[in-house]
């Protein structure tokens, strides 16, 4: 499968870059604003931003995928393409392209506690072998979120919180979900100088048609420099649509370039590890601290 290769592919290129990263001068130590990139991974890991810190991110991402042969796809909106309300499933789906781009918002309340929104618009082709093409650009669906963050040690941070999906996003062009979800996560991270590992848990309650989403991730973080950190997650959702078990997995690399307090720039690629997952993906995030 192309994207498991791909996903080979960027670990190699990562664990290069950090052992190549390793010999560089010694860098400062990962703290909170080092994060993740991935949509539902930066909302849900255990990194929040300073008290009365206004972080926004403008954030793009390119995806594709190609079948040759039947079977469920997830597309842009992270569900696949059929009609749930009817228990509709399209598995004909040959061809997903377009990508999405975003606006995220993190404000840093009390001294703990995170709130933020990411706001979505969605370009997607979809090319299915028993009917005709679709071209869609519109508003996708809106997260809201908030989530409080306990320092146990001086290593280990632990957290819970929980997030909103506004079905913003039209659900006829296959953009949004057209449901109301609610996701309730947990959350930890160990950083230990320039390194620092995690992972979420969560279960998304859908109000409708959807089922219910089990999602869980994982990430490394190594801060190279004072001037760059590499960075890699892997991130699972889990869930059936239409009768049939769906398993999303992707792999995201990344490296976020820091060319002041006030400015982060994070190229990004996106491999997939499971059938449903879309293929791969490049993708970058602008993002200005106040």
């Amino acid at each position: 499968m192309r994207g498991a290769k791909l996903a080979s592919w960027f670990g190699a290129l990562f664990l290069g870059l950090v052992s190549a990263a390793a010999g560089a001068e010694k860098g400062a130590p990962v703290t909170n604003q080092d994060r993740m990139f991935d949509q539902f991974t930066y909302i849900r890991e255990a990194a929040i931003v300073d008290r009365g810190q206004l972080r926004l991110e403008v954030h793009g991402l390119i995806g594709r995928d190609d079948k040759e042969k039947d079977g469920l796809q997830v597309i842009q909106r992270r569900f696949p393409a059929g009609d749930h309300d009817r228990g509709e499933r399209r598995d004909d789906l040959r061809e997903v392209s377009g990508g999405i781009v975003g606006l995220r918002g993190s404000y840093g309340l009390f001294q703990n506690l995170e709130v933020g929104f990411d706001v979505l618009g969605v370009i997607q082709g979809l090319d299915f072998a028993d009917a005709p093409s679709e071209n869609e650009a519109d508003m996708g669906d809106l997260y809201l979120y908030g989530k409080y963050l306990r320092q146990v040690t001086d290593e280990l941070a632990v957290g819970a919180g929980a997030d909103v999906r506004v079905p913003t996003g039209s659900e006829r062009k296959r953009l949004g979900t057209g449901e109301v979800g609610a996701t309730p996560f947990v959350n930890a991270r160990y950083t230990s100088g320039r390194w620092a590992v995690g992972a979420h848990a969560g279960f998304e309650f859908n109000d409708d048609e959807l089922d219910d989403v089990f999602n869980w991730s994982s990430f490394g973080i190594f801060r190279a420099t004072d001037s760059y950190a590499l960075r890699a997650e892997i991130v699972g959702r889990h869930f059936e649509y239409g009768g049939v078990k769906v398993d999303e997995v992707v792999v995201v690399p990344g490296i976020d370039y820091n060319f002041s307090d006030l400015l982060t720039l994070r190229p990004v690629g996106l491999a997939g590890v499971t059938d449903e997952a879309l293929d791969y993906g490049l993708g970058l995030g602008i993002v200005l601290s106040f």
